[in-house]
């Protein structure tokens, strides 16, 4: 049995988690509003090819006056979107030690440091990067698109904390990489989302038109140009970032990385069409925030910025 697993944000990827690991931990899920009884004796339901379908007896919900029953070793998963980050942090926070592994899950560049920031050195800090389709279709019921892959990443300091997550995760089946360090993980992993979600969130498409549309694709490979000159800034060159070690390389990298989750829908566009604010700050403003700092050009960035962010306040 592995420690104890609160998960703070029943959202799709909160719901996600918790139907993986309900079987093999004490689950509790945190949430801002007291829930009813009705949905506390509602089953997870994950739609994917096999429906799986996790009882109400293998999760406890809670409300955050509720986290001083908790053990003192539990971990905290936050899955809340990147702007509830902090609010997150300051409900956990009396409630952090040493033995309280806290797990980054949502979206969005520069969490790590966000959440270092606010937590200081009270509690262990992993990042954890996840590449899956998910759709929220009711009050507990996820839709789950296409193969799901993880990246843990965590300095060397929370080895022994980063190993413990690492055994649950692999125990759940997932298609797992470990790295250390955490800001060139964001990196990577924020190139792929900044090709993806503006583009199809503006074009209501799914993944796959970016690498096959030639619009689409050529429109893809600027994002990329800018991007890539922005990390360099931060110290962090195409041959860190791609494995190929050159642009062309990268982009090759980034096209299937797409056709791997081209079925899916991207989560600034699902909401959008859900009427819900997005994360756009976190993936593409602050990438042009930094590229400014540094006298960095990033003009398709900043007008697809533009029209994601008139099109999400219309959507309202």
């Amino acid at each position: 049995m592995y420690n104890s697993i609160c998960i703070v944000g029943p959202g799709a990827v909160g719901l996600f988690l918790a139907g993986l690991f309900a079987d093999k931990a004490s689950v509790y899920l945190l949430g801002r509003k007291p829930v009813s009884t009705e949905l506390k004796n509602k089953p997870i339901i994950l739609k994917k090819q096999i429906e799986s379908t996790t009882s109400h007896e293998l999760f406890n919900w809670i409300e955050p006056k509720d986290l001083n029953r908790l053990p003192k070793d539990t971990h905290y998963w936050i899955t809340t979107k990147a702007y509830d980050l902090n609010d997150a942090i300051n409900t956990l926070s009396p409630f952090l030690n040493a033995n309280t592994t806290v797990v980054l899950c949502q979206n969005g560049f520069g969490i790590y440091l966000d959440a270092a920031f606010i937590i200081k050195r009270r509690a262990p800090l992993c990042r954890l990067l996840i590449s899956v389709g998910l759709n929220k279709l009711g009050a507990l019921e996820v839709e789950v698109n296409g193969q799901t892959k993880m990246v843990l990443s965590s300095p060397d300091e929370f080895s022994k904390e980063r190993d413990c997550i690492k055994k649950i995760l692999e125990s759940s089946d997932v298609d797992l990489i470990i790295e250390t360090n955490v800001a060139l993980s964001e990196w990577r992993k924020i190139l792929l989302n900044l090709v993806v979600n503006p583009i199809t969130a503006l074009t209501e498409t799914r993944n796959i038109e970016v690498a096959t549309n030639p619009e689409l694709r050529d429109l893809a490979i600027k994002i990329l140009a800018e991007a890539s000159q922005v990390a360099a800034k931060e110290g962090f060159s195409i041959k860190e970032i791609s494995s190929g070690g050159t642009k062309s390389t990268l982009e090759a990298e980034i096209f299937e990385k797409i056709k791997n989750c081209g079925d899916n829908y991207c989560s600034t566009l699902l909401d959008i069409k859900s009427n819900r604010k997005t994360e756009i700050e976190y993936i593409i403003g602050r990438i042009i925030k930094l590229g400014k700092s540094y006298n960095v050009p990033t003009p398709t960035l900043e007008t697809l910025y533009g029209l994601v962010k008139a099109k999400s306040n219309h959507s309202h």
